[in-house]
């Protein structure tokens, strides 16, 4: 075998090797990108979630504007320390 076919082969080897980095970069790219859909499929189920939540609520009067906090009965008031 002569100098330039050794060459020639080197050159293909060196050639095939770059090819598959490429390919295998490019495999990494496409996953990163499934990767982010998949959150972002994610990200959206669970704000669906959280909004048929509050749907849910305001359906069945479980949320009030008007009201605050825990209404507390007449049992659990404080009475006044005024002694006459």
């Amino acid at each position: 075998m002569g100098t330039a076919s050794v060459a020639k082969e080197e050159q293909q080897k060196e050639d095939r090797g770059a090819n598959e980095r490429i390919e295998q970069q490019l495999q990494d790219l496409e996953d990163v990108d499934a990767e982010e859909e998949q959150h972002r499929e994610d990200r959206r189920a669970n704000e669906q979630i959280v909004q048929q939540d509050l749907n849910q609520g305001m359906d069945t009067g479980t949320h009030s504007f008007v009201h605050r906090g825990v209404n507390w009965g007449p049992e659990f008031r404080l009475r006044s320390a005024k002694k006459n």
